[in-house]
Order: C-alpha cells, then sequence, then structure tokens
C-alpha cells in the first residue's frame, strides 16, 4: 500500500474518532419522537412494512454448531425456524401464518 495513503487513511480515521457531532455539511435531520421506540401500533406498521420485507440478522452459524440444531426467531413477529440440516446447510423456514402475513 502507498505509504502517503496509508498516513492519509489513518488521519482520517483519527478525525472521525475526535469528531463530537455530524460533519459540518451532513444535512440537518428532524427529531424522531420518543413515542416511535413505544408505540405498539408504530412496532405494528413496521414489522409489517419493514422488518418482514428486509434482510435482518438472526444468528451467526455458529449458534448451530451440528446438524439438528436450530433456533426459532421471533423478533418480526412471525416465528421463523432456522436451522442446520444433516447436509450441514442452514436453512429457514416460516409458518403458514407468517407466509400469509407477507402477502
Amino acid at each position: 500500500m502507498d505509504v502517503d495513503f496509508e498516513r492519509r487513511l489513518y488521519a482520517g480515521m483519527q478525525a472521525e474518532q475526535e469528531r463530537l457531532a455530524p460533519p459540518t455539511d451532513f444535512p440537518r435531520m428532524p427529531m424522531i419522537p420518543g413515542g416511535r421506540y413505544t408505540d405498539q401500533a408504530f412496532l405494528a406498521l413496521e414489522q409489517e412494512h419493514l422488518w418482514r420485507r428486509s434482510w435482518l440478522y438472526a444468528l451467526h452459524v455458529d449458534e448451530l454448531p451440528a446438524p439438528g440444531s436450530y433456533r426459532v426467531w421471533t423478533r418480526t413477529g412471525s416465528p421463523i425456524v432456522i436451522v442446520r440440516g444433516r447436509d450441514d446447510v442452514v436453512r429457514a423456514f416460516t409458518t403458514p401464518a407468517g407466509i400469509a402475513a407477507r402477502r
């Protein structure tokens, strides 16, 4: 790697670590009402329109150490079973109710 480029890279990382506020040219963002974090109706909207339609981190493959290992993940509102098969492949399955909720 180019020594000058490496110095600039480390200087940029150092500047980011020391920065205490958004960059001066960063667009002003509106405040998020605190109720968004506790409102059940808003959570239901997120689950229906966002979390069920997005890739989400559920677990690390190390959490399924052997064939037959499984976990049930419920953070989207409908259960998803994640299993390591006999062929050592990790798969995820949703319930029929979870499939219907996505349509």
